[in-house]
Order: C-alpha cells, then sequence, then structure tokens
C-alpha cells in the first residue's frame, strides 16, 4: 500500500476516497486536529502518532495516512470520507519525524514519512510503521500497549503481551531482483534476472525456502529458464516442476546472518516476438522463523513491445552499460533499478 501511494501519489489518495476505501488491519486514515497549521505538532495528534506506532509496531505494520476524514457506512464500517487536506505537508513531516522517538518506549526506528504534495502548498502524508523487531511498544502519554485489531486499535491483553516480553529477534526476508546485461540469442532478447534473498530483520535466518512460478508468457516463442546458482546443491536443495515452477529450501546447516543476503536462482527470461499476452510471474520468500513475503511481476503485451523495441535499439547503438540501459531492463519487469 505504501508503494502504491508513493508510486501513484494523488492519484492514490484520491482513489481512496472514491471508493470509500475500509480501514483495515494494515491501513488507518487520519484528520489532523488543526489542519497542519501550527508549528508544533497538536497534543491530539502526537497521542494519535503514538497509539499507531505501537499498534501497528506490535502488529503486522500497517500505513496511515494523514489528511483523509473517516466516517462509518451503511454497515458501520470506517471508510475514507472526505479529503481534508494539510498545510504545509513538508512542515508536517518534519513534525512528525521530531516526535517519533518521544512516542513510545522503546522508540520505533524503522518509521518513514512520505509527503504527497498537491496545489497551494496542502497535501498529504503518508507514514509506514512496520511491525517492530523491538516490540512491544507502550505509548509514552497513557502507559499502555496496542494492537491492531481490524479497523481498530485496541489495548493489548495480557496473554498477548506475555508471549511478547523475552521474545527472540526474529528475521525478515524480502527479495530483491538483479538484472544482468541482456544479449541477443539467435532470434530471442536473452536477459538474466538473478532473485536475492535478503534478511533486513535482527534474527537469524534458518530453513530459508523460496518459490518462483511462471504463470504466463507474453509469447508462444518466449520462455524461462530457471539457473541455480549453487551448482553443487551445498546450501540449497532445488526442485523444478514442469518449467515453470522453482522452489529451493536452504540446507540444515545453512544460516543467513542479519543485513546479509544471498542468490539462490536466475532466471533467464528469452524474449521473442510476437507479444499478445501478459508476462507474469509469481513468487514466495520466507523461512522457518519467519513469516512468508509475496512478490510479483506483472506486465501488459503493449508494454513489453515497447520497451523491448528500445532495448533491441539501444543494444545495437549504445554501450550496455550506459545507466539509461539498465533502467530500460527494470521497467520491463517493474523491477526498481
Amino acid at each position: 500500500m505504501y508503494n502504491r501511494i508513493v508510486k501513484q501519489g494523488y492519484t492514490a489518495i484520491e482513489q481512496f476516497v472514491e471508493d470509500r476505501e475500509f480501514e483495515n488491519l494494515h491501513i488507518d486514515f487520519k484528520r489532523s486536529s488543526d489542519g497542519g497549521q501550527s508549528r508544533k505538532l497538536t497534543q491530539s495528534d502526537r497521542q494519535n502518532l503514538a497509539k499507531e506506532i505501537s499498534g501497528f509496531g506490535n502488529s503486522e505494520g500497517g500505513v496511515v495516512v494523514w489528511g483523509i476524514d473517516c466516517s462509518d457506512d451503511e454497515d458501520g464500517a470506517d471508510v475514507a470520507h472526505e479529503e481534508t487536506m494539510i498545510n504545509n505537508p513538508l512542515r508536517y513531516a518534519s513534525l512528525l519525524e521530531g516526535a517519533i522517538s518521544g512516542c513510545t518506549i522503546p522508540p520505533h526506528k524503522d518509521i518513514k514519512n512520505h509527503v504527497v504534495e498537491t496545489n497551494n502548498d496542502k497535501g498529504f502524508v503518508v507514514t509506514l510503521i512496520p511491525s517492530s523487531d523491538a516490540a512491544p511498544h507502550r505509548t509514552i502519554y497513557n502507559h499502555l500497549y496496542y494492537i491492531r485489531a481490524g479497523s481498530n486499535f485496541h489495548p493489548a491483553p495480557h496473554e498477548f503481551l506475555a508471549g511478547m516480553f523475552g521474545r527472540r529477534p526474529q528475521p525478515d526476508l524480502r527479495h530483491k531482483w538483479v538484472v544482468g546485461v541482456p544479449e541477443i540469442a539467435t532470434d530471442s532478447l536473452k536477459i538474466g534476472i538473478g532473485l536475492l534473498i535478503y534478511n533486513y530483520g535482527r534474527g537469524i535466518a534458518i530453513d530459508i525456502y523460496c518459490t518462483v512460478i511462471s504463470t504466463n508468457l507474453p509469447g508462444t516463442r518466449c520462455r524461462i529458464e530457471f539457473e541455480p546458482r549453487d551448482q553443487g546443491q551445498t546450501n540449497w536443495k532445488d526442485r523444478f516442476g514442469f518449467g515453470f515452477h522453482f522452489s529451493t529450501i536452504s540446507a540444515w546447516n545453512y544460516r543467513l546472518p542479519p543485513d546479509c543476503f544471498d542468490q539462490p536462482v536466475v532466471l533467464q527470461l528469452y524474449l521473442t516476438p510476437p507479444f499478445e499476452g501478459s508476462l507474469s510471474l509469481n513468487g514466495t520468500v520466507g523461512s522457518g522463523t519467519s513469516g512468508k513475503f509475496q512478490f510479483k511481476i506483472d506486465q501488459d503485451a503493449s508494454s513489453i513491445e515497447m520497451i523491448y523495441s528500445r532495448i533491441i535499439k539501444r543494444l545495437k547503438t549504445d554501450s550496455p552499460d550506459d545507466p539509461d540501459f539498465t533502467d530500460l531492463i527494470s521497467e520491463l519487469h517493474g523491477i526498481e533499478s
């Protein structure tokens, strides 16, 4: 959700209100008590921020959109009702940043704020509060621990807190893409895409797994091949299925420390016109001691055709090391370069 707002900007905000988006486990809409008029964060906004940090940080994480007012729909659910833009959203984001460390004990260190500006120095601030490895977090203003349940924050029950205190740091595995330099192979454009598994958490990951499924290729002459990087099968045990399914799990004695990564597989993609369908790929990474993280690539035929032509042209005229060239390959797969 956060990445969608960052990418689409004000369009995503408008869509929330137009569609009367429901507040849910991972998104909350907030109206600033003074619309961002003051040079200081109001007490009400500070308390709301503290509750958001505690509730999302102690749960599965979430996103707060400051500048949207909520109301009950006919079923009693909280939905995005109207825009209540923040005056000087850059200043308001700075006020939020300055307040974060003083909202909870312990402080949540991984929070991000993104500003969505419109005309007349007004806009919105989007706060990303990930699930915290330092949980549980207690609010300073009323000394309560909160959790997110449905579309609301509730004081955490004793049993929940008892399970969190003394909890060992957990790994947090996510994927990253590394795009290689393409080449023309016979009548196809061959592109290698390395899949990295990165541990963003504070704990060591064991029993690491990865699955990649190619659900659709853009043409009958296109194909995808999975090239394992651990050919000696020392760290990873690979499985293949029908040429479009790859899965692997780490060896029993293999571990991935925090802030480290490994590359279990490279996807070799062969693109050959004509392109009549989408390029679709789904995947999952995770471990025995963490949750799973899902990702996908999804590009329609017209986008592939356009970017393919530009890549071929640049291959014939420029150096493959040109930064713009790398951007084209990343764009083809919807990858942030």
